[in-house]
């Protein structure tokens, strides 16, 4: 496929870079970006000797007409030798789980079904964290002189600066410059003190339990102000539901819709015929998107196939039945290490960006589980359906052939036309893989298989059969996860043939179909003040600026790239197929609604066909502290034969709390 880039558009994917600078200055300005926001290429391994059982998350099935209620609350964890308290859901309100993770919900491919949000949060205080203040006589004379002491001024500093210098001097403000002999007011309501300085620097002390160390600190945070920009992350305990990957009304999977503390909404939704597979569902209010997802606020959400049709596929329905399918939630869980919280979007980007070079993040979980074994016997096939809900990290996995049999059947819920051998399985945050994994009849009892954490290589996704996505040296590579040959039973089957996609997924989207071509860039680049601006086609997000509108029942082929680094493209209600990557056309077009571009300008082409639903929804990077930080755009489908620019849209923007 050629590419169809024209002088004028290139110089509009660079806009944030004017075409006049020369190309030393492009990759000056790449490589000061890759050491600040880069997603990282593997997903890191727990350095701690733990292993622990697998486990499937807890399931329900809702039957058309049927409702669930979620409830968003706190809950505390044990986690691999840490106490932890996090953002999470459970089904009743004073419920919770084991393990930093949902209920898997489960529905047929047509009916009504609902979900019940309740925000059972905390009323939002929008704040720093800063660090705690141990409780004692000396620091609560400091709090309630009234004043501000030589005394005081030396002992938050030091405190301040520890804290600075524990989070590698980063995304940390500097101390207030008129703290030091400043006149303040001290209001003491209950437990909280607010501290104002003469310049009105508004600090809060809070007696906070620290479930990490299990005693009652002083926490100290800064009020802050958005200003009116809703790209500054905010408001971290509002809330709402998104139904990822699921083809229904934008009306329905709403995400303008924010439920506030205390407050509770129904989302609806009407599926018929819908693609069976592997979806999810998470969070995904702009400001706290990212906060929320890598607290552990996600869980599998399972279109199950139709037990008539899955009757002509033996093969695939037995490796489906309960007893051999695996759920795999993948994750990197993200907390303070003093504190066991996630306390604002700065302690979120300190442990999240940390974790990229091995200290943040303690590891990868599957299904909150640390290097968690699963048993498997000879000849027996599972279905394994994997979810990458990790933030920030990519993830492969590397299969010894010798020992595995495995097949790739789907990818972001959408069926292959034919089951496609893999010797490893790559994929970007949001992405899904369902494979069908078979031990090898000859491989003897008590074998312990190493599944192990490899580089990710976007390619890979559509060209398996590179040698690089099949030569990994697995010596140098680290266990993820343990499949432990054990037991006895028939020797399965692989699946040969896959059921058939859903109707408006069957048929390619062909080239005499597409209205035009659209463009999507993804990019970081720094403003006038130098503050990073999170952008698609050199634009923040914008509530009230519709960006794209698409006409129903039509087609367009998109250029999608990510300028200085790589993305993973997301877009809502239709899904797309992908075309050309990074230069090279695909074999057979692929399915999916994520996808990894890298910061090569080749980019990808995909198309996207419009079908059944009008309204509003949005396109993002699926790295979710991007999307928070304006990396989104706000797109719309028109009915054909209207004037997209005047057509008045069904939601209103801002989005008002329900």
């Amino acid at each position: 496929m050629k590419s169809q880039y024209k002088p004028a558009l290139l110089c509009a994917l660079l806009l944030i870079f004017s075409c006049a600078k020369d190309a030393q200055q492009i990759e000056d300005k790449i490589e000061e970006l890759k050491g600040v926001h880069l997603l990282g290429n593997i997903a890191d391994v727990f350095d701690e000797d733990i292993e622990e059982a697998f486990v499937n998350p807890p399931s329900i099935t809702l039957e058309d007409g049927q409702s669930l209620d979620l409830y968003t609350k706190y809950h505390n964890y044990y986690f691999g030798g840490d106490t932890i308290r996090l953002r999470s859901y459970a089904l009743t309100p004073d419920g919770g789980f084991d393990l930093p993770l949902s209920t898997t919900i489960r529905v047929p491919k047509s009916g009504h079904f609902e979900l019940n949000i309740h925000n059972n949060l905390p009323v939002d205080a929008d704040r720093y964290y800063w660090f705690f203040m141990e409780i004692n006589d000396t620091n609560l004379g400091y709090l309630n002189a009234g004043t501000v002491s030589a005394d005081f001024n030396t002992a938050f500093t030091e405190l301040w600066t520890a804290e600075f210098t524990r989070r590698n001097n980063s995304r940390l403000d500097s101390i207030p410059s008129d703290f030091e002999g400043s006149p303040i007011t001290v209001e003491e309501p209950d437990d909280s003190w607010e501290v104002t300085t003469a310049s009105g620097t508004k600090l809060v002390f809070e007696k906070t339990f620290n479930v990490m160390q299990q005693v009652e600190q002083i926490y100290v945070y800064e009020n802050f102000s958005t200003g009116g920009d809703h790209n500054i992350p905010h408001h971290f305990n509002t809330t709402n539901m998104h139904t990822h990957g699921w083809h229904v009304s934008p009306d329905q999977d709403n995400i303008f819709l924010t439920v506030a503390p205390e407050n509770d909404t129904t989302y609806s939704y009407d599926i018929n015929d819908h693609q069976a597979g592997t979806f999810w569902y998470h969070p995904h209010v702009h400001g706290a998107t990212g906060i929320q997802v890598a607290s552990g606020m996600a869980g599998a959400l399972i279109v199950d196939e139709d037990p008539e049709v899955l009757k002509d596929y033996p093969e695939l329905a037995a490796a489906s039945g309960p007893e051999h399918e695996k759920i795999m939630l993948i994750d990197q869980l993200t907390y303070d290490p003093l504190n066991g919280e996630v306390n604002d979007f700065n302690v979120l980007m300190w442990v999240g960006l940390d974790s990229l070079y091995g200290s943040g993040v303690k590891g990868t979980t599957i299904n909150g589980r640390i290097k968690p074994v699963m048993q498997l016997y000879p000849g027996e096939v599972q279905r394994w359906r994997m979810i990458h809900k990790g933030f920030r990290t990519t993830l492969a996995l590397d299969f010894p052939e010798d020992q595995l049999e495995v097949l790739r059947i789907s990818v972001d819920g959408i069926m292959f036309d034919d089951p496609e051998e893999i010797g490893s399985v790559h994929m970007a945050p949001g992405n899904r893989v369902d494979v069908v994994v078979k031990a090898k009849p000859d491989v003897a009892p008590g074998t312990r298989i190493s599944i192990k954490s490899a580089n990710y290589n976007p390619e890979c996704e559509y060209f398996a059969t590179d040698a690089a996505c099949n030569d990994y040296d697995s010596d140098t590579l680290e266990g993820l996860f343990t499949v432990e040959v054990t037991g006895s039973g028939p020797e399965m089957q692989m699946p040969a043939t896959l059921p058939p996609r859903a109707p408006e997924l069957q048929a390619d989207i062909s080239e005499a179909e597409l209205s035009g071509e659209r463009i999507t860039d993804f990019s970081i680049a720094p403003d006038d003040q130098g503050v990073n601006q999170f952008m698609v086609n050199g634009k923040v997000f914008d509530y009230d600026r519709v960006d794209e509108v698409m006409i129903l029942d039509s087609a367009d082929q998109w250029h999608v790239t990510g300028f200085g680094q790589g993305h993973p493209y997301h877009i809502h209600i239709n899904p797309f197929q992908v075309w050309s990557f990074n230069g090279r056309d695909l074999i057979k077009p692929q399915w999916r609604d994520v996808m990894y571009v890298q910061q090569a300008d080749t980019g990808a082409y995909i198309r996207s066909r419009y079908v059944e639903y009008l309204g509003d929804f949005v396109i993002h990077c699926h790295i979710l502290d991007h999307e928070d930080q304006g990396m989104m755009q706000h797109v719309r489908i028109a009915p054909a034969g209207s004037d997209p620019v005047g057509l008045d849209p069904k939601l209103t923007y801002p989005p008002a709390s329900n």
